[in-house]
């Protein structure tokens, strides 16, 4: 019943209603501001409630205005002016330079300048702009790149690797290394140029590219091999195996050093084996390549060899020696 006797239709009954609240000890509404809005949109308030404004988007309080009304004694508000006005949004922020002294103002109405300077590790290029101003419209002027960064100069060189120059040499670049075929990284893959005092230097020093080496070949059972006797063959070495007298090889005589992880060694190819020879046989004459089956008699004591020192596509070739 009594919100319809307070209704818009009943401006005297609502108008009367707004007074006896102000005789109750109530604030109305609070002020009106042309670029603000309270925080708290109630329509009556006690005494001694403050209500805190915000500025509109676009708009920045401006640094020493009061942005709250308080509802007084007297049910009335204290004055509040305005404190919103319309300013370019904050200086932009740039990874080669920062605001002149580092003083960064919240509020800069349509003509204000701020200056910047190169940050460290810059260096400033001559003749370039290094101000920006807020325009008519509150947006900034561009400002151009007016710094370069310092340079750590040449890496150095990578002995069997190659040093990758990714963008340049200056200020926060970065390399890569890289060793060749057959060779280790020990160190670090990648160096970055960093910030040392004022200056600028590698962060790293380069690596070194170590060749990959395997151990000592797996042993077989009646057989040597033509490798070194120090136990360290290089990446891409070759051994062969040659069997001890009286045996045949069987499967490929050799074997070959190689990676899996550009880090440590391992050798590809199956192991041969050596097999004894049991049933040797006195050849009448000197068999040609074509032969493979000889018969004969074995005299007493008599030994068989290798035609050549091996054995050709399984073909067994003897010849006899008393």
């Amino acid at each position: 019943m009594l919100g319809s006797f307070l209704s818009p239709r009943n401006p005297t009954l609502l108008g009367l209603f707004s007074l006896l609240s102000g005789i109750q000890g109530d604030c109305g509404p609070p002020p009106k501001l042309s670029n603000a809005i309270p925080l708290n949109n109630a329509e009556s308030f006690p005494h001694m409630e403050s209500v805190t404004y915000r500025c509109l988007d676009d708009f920045y309080n401006v640094y020493g205005k009061l942005d709250v009304a308080t509802c007084l004694s007297d049910s009335t508000w204290t004055s509040i002016e305005e404190f919103c006005e319309r300013t370019c949004p904050g200086p932009p922020r740039f990874r080669f330079a920062k605001i002149k002294d580092g003083v960064i103002e919240t509020y800069h109405p349509a003509k204000t300048s701020v200056t910047y300077v190169c940050r460290p590790g810059h260096d400033t290029i001559p003749g370039i702009n290094s101000v920006i101003t807020c325009l008519d419209n509150y947006t900034w002027t561009t400002l151009p790149v007016f710094c370069e960064g310092k340079s750590c100069g040449d890496p150095g060189e990578l002995e069997h690797g190659e040093v990758v120059v990714l963008t340049n040499l200056l200020y926060l670049a970065k390399v890569n290394f890289i060793c060749e075929e057959g060779y280790r990284l020990i160190g670090s893959p990648s160096t970055k140029c960093v910030l040392k005092g004022d200056r600028v230097e590698w962060q790293t020093k380069p690596p070194e590219c170590q060749q990959i080496i395997c151990f000592s070949p797996p042993n077989v059972t009646n057989a040597s091999h033509n490798g070194n006797s120090t136990g360290n063959f290089t990446y891409n070495s070759t051994v062969t195996y040659h069997c001890d007298h009286g045996f045949f090889i069987i499967g490929e005589a050799s074997i070959h050093c190689t990676t899996e992880n550009n880090l440590t060694g391992v050798w590809r190819g199956s192991t041969p084996e050596c097999k004894a020879i049991t049933t040797p046989i006195l050849l009448t004459k000197r068999p040609t390549e074509k032969e493979d089956n000889f018969t004969g008699e074995l005299k007493e004591n008599a030994v068989l060899e290798p035609a050549c020192g091996h054995f050709q596509n399984k073909l067994i070739v003897w010849l006899l020696f008393e």
